[in-house]
């Protein structure tokens, strides 16, 4: 293991207990309100919080890249955006934009 991957392990293990929380209040709100899946949900918080690696994304989901592939293209389309549109992620971040900021910010203030 590379001293870059052992940082970024770290790095991982500490947010990730900080943004868990938030990470579940936005899946279900993401769920009630967009009418998104639990895992339509969770790749949409890694667009939101992480940007647009669909390697890494697929990695911390424990899924192909195909799969992931899959699913965003779902989230895509439940959410209203075309597939083929340029900035599809961008436009799916924008959507989601309200919910994950009022999770981060409760999770602020009970922090």
């Amino acid at each position: 293991m590379s001293d870059k991957d052992s940082a970024e392990e770290w790095k991982m293990a500490a947010m990730s207990e900080s943004s868990v929380t938030a990470q579940v209040v936005f899946v279900r709100r993401a769920r009630s309100e967009l009418g998104l899946t639990r895992r339509q949900s969770q790749i949409l918080w890694q667009l939101c919080e992480r940007g647009t690696d669909q390697y890494q994304h697929a990695e911390r989901l424990g899924i192909s890249v195909a799969t992931l592939k899959n699913h965003r293209t779902n989230l895509y389309a439940r959410l209203g955006i075309e597939t083929d549109a340029p900035g599809k992620a961008i436009r799916a971040v924008r959507v989601a934009w309200p919910i994950y900021a009022a999770c981060r910010e409760e999770w602020r203030r009970a922090a």
